[in-house]
């Protein structure tokens, strides 16, 4: 995809993307025949420097861009990939996404698929991620 593909894609502005890329936000780059070529990936889902990087926001996050079909990966999150993947591996194992593909690398969301209970975790106020058999975290709403 091009950068003028992205634009329209993604409604993202020109200086947006190339933000995105410089930051190296984006996996996956080329270039071909002196063009940069985006891989073919959903809208990404930057999240705000701000936000706090809890791992009840980082389900949330993860959830949303799934059910919003948007690319996140740990980059866009501001987190460690170990982290990312941690999350990832959590929210499978409690049924709240489904990974497509385990041979691929899971580097972004980009396997996931977003089950019924995870839609519903989205519209409830909290909702529950088992972190070991004897930790559990109710997670209150954080977007």
């Amino acid at each position: 995809m091009t950068i003028t593909e992205a634009e329209q894609n993604w409604k993202l502005s020109r200086n947006t993307i190339f933000g995105y890329i410089a930051d190296g936000l984006i996996d996956k780059l080329s270039v071909e025949n002196n063009q940069i070529i985006l891989p073919n990936v959903p809208k990404p889902k930057k999240i705000k420097i701000n936000c706090k990087r809890s791992s009840e926001n980082i389900y949330r996050w993860i959830l949303k861009a799934c059910n919003d079909n948007e690319y996140i990966n740990a980059k866009l999150m501001g987190i460690d990939e170990n982290r990312f993947l941690s999350h990832i591996q959590q929210l499978e194992k409690e049924k709240y996404i489904v990974v497509k593909n385990h041979d691929s690398e899971l580097s972004s969301n980009l396997d996931c698929q977003i089950t019924p209970k995870g839609i519903k975790s989205l519209t409830s106020k909290s909702f529950k991620i088992a972190l070991s058999p004897t930790i559990e975290f109710n997670m209150v709403k954080a977007l």
